[in-house]
């Protein structure tokens, strides 16, 4: 009996000593899970779902049980969660609140900041670094793994950006221009030198004016631009509409603010770029 109440204590001595990471959203997620690789005692979860827009969330009573559970909560900010400060003012948590993106230079579409910075590889290791500091003072006894892991990361990165760029070298300047649902490639664009257009702004809930869709109608008509894409958690019906209007194809679905499928950031960043090259080159 006493055998048995040992093993017991055993397998639950782990669990009493888990500890929890929230992030906001997937990509975030995906990021704080390759930098805890290998710490069993740590649980990263998300409270945006893969398949829902973080820029239009709508809390959830269990997401403040969940915050309220956390030892760490990270965020994107830059206006892309608008919804989380009441979410987590509401569920009692007390501790740190990191922000991935703090001392990254934004742009701006008028007075709105452009939270999509991780469309950038360069803009991503500033995440990483932002986000492996938390991690260290959060849970001091992991440094060594957090710097090792953080280092790995960022080398992933590194490389995206140098096959990423070589990927738009081969393409003419006149054919790097693309076509995306709302404004979050531009982080993308200035990496590689390409010109974006986009009937919504920064946030997938802006809609465009009849004269911003007349104005954009005539850019599209007056450029060689083959490259139209969706996006997975955008309406795509402003965006049919502009491709029937003028007589061009869909080329096909980008994942702005999300993951695809089972993928990790670094390879959703590169099926996006081989995707938008595959698409000017046609």
């Amino acid at each position: 009996m006493k055998c048995i109440r040992y093993i017991l204590i055993l397998m639950v001595i782990p669990f009493l000593h888990a500890e929890t990471i929230v992030c906001s959203f997937s990509i975030l997620e995906n990021l704080c899970t390759q930098l805890c690789q290998g710490i069993d005692s740590i649980h990263v979860h998300t409270i945006v779902p893969k398949s829902v827009d973080p820029h239009m969330y709508q809390p959830k009573p269990s997401d403040s049980k969940t915050l309220a559970k956390a030892d760490l909560v990270i965020t994107n900010g830059l206006n892309l969660e608008g919804w989380i400060t009441n979410l987590i003012d509401g569920s009692g948590y007390k501790g740190k609140v990191i922000i991935a993106s703090e001392n990254i230079s934004a742009r701006y579409l008028g007075k709105l900041p452009d939270p999509h910075v991780w469309h950038s590889p360069e803009l991503i290791n500033l995440m990483i670094n932002n986000i492996t500091n938390a991690l260290k003072e959060a849970f001091p006894s992991h440094t060594s793994t957090f710097e090792k892991n953080a280092i790995s990361l960022k080398a992933t990165f590194n490389e995206l950006q140098t096959n990423v760029a070589e990927l738009f070298a081969k393409i003419p300047q006149s054919k790097r221009v693309m076509l995306t649902t709302h404004d979050a490639f531009s982080y993308f664009a200035q990496c590689y030198n390409i010109a974006v257009l986009s009937p919504q702004g920064v946030s997938t809930s802006d809609d465009p004016s009849a004269a911003d869709m007349k104005n954009l109608i005539g850019q599209i008509r007056s450029l060689q631009i083959s490259a139209i894409f969706l996006e997975n958690l955008s309406n795509p019906k402003i965006l049919k509409a502009i491709a029937n209007e003028t007589g061009k194809r869909v080329s096909g679905v980008l994942y702005a603010d999300t993951l695809k499928d089972d993928l990790n950031l670094q390879d959703t960043l590169w099926y996006n770029a081989t995707a938008i090259a595959e698409a000017m080159n046609a």
